[in-house]
């Protein structure tokens, strides 16, 4: 369901980085995910329960959101980037620092 690891991301995205369109998770993507894999990856989450997909129509933007089994991941995605921050080197942790946890900040923001 979740076992890659684009699928964590674009949730991670949705979740915290106020991320809803397709173009906005794809151009704002700190890891550079290509238009192929976003599209499959959403799919995926959809057809595993964890995104909706509402239709948007002609000429608007459709809107990716949460399910409730993805909401109940939201405690799990921010202790795993709480885990991530604490344990990762110093040159891969992201700039925001610990804070960011507390706020709804980027999960798993660390570059390598």
């Amino acid at each position: 369901m979740i076992s890659d690891r684009w699928s964590l991301l674009v949730l991670r995205d949705v979740m915290f980085g106020n991320r809803r369109h397709f173009r906005i998770l794809q151009e704002r993507s700190e890891e550079g995910i290509a238009s192929n894999i976003l599209a499959d990856r959403l799919r995926r989450l959809i057809a595993d329960g964890l995104l909706t997909r509402a239709h948007a129509g002609r000429g608007h933007r459709a809107e990716y959101s949460l399910t409730e089994a993805a909401i109940q991941l939201v405690p799990v995605m921010a202790a795993l980037g709480r885990w991530a921050h604490a344990t990762a080197p110093q040159r891969h942790r992201c700039e925001c620092g610990p804070s960011c946890w507390l706020t709804a900040g980027p999960i798993f923001g660390m570059t390598s």
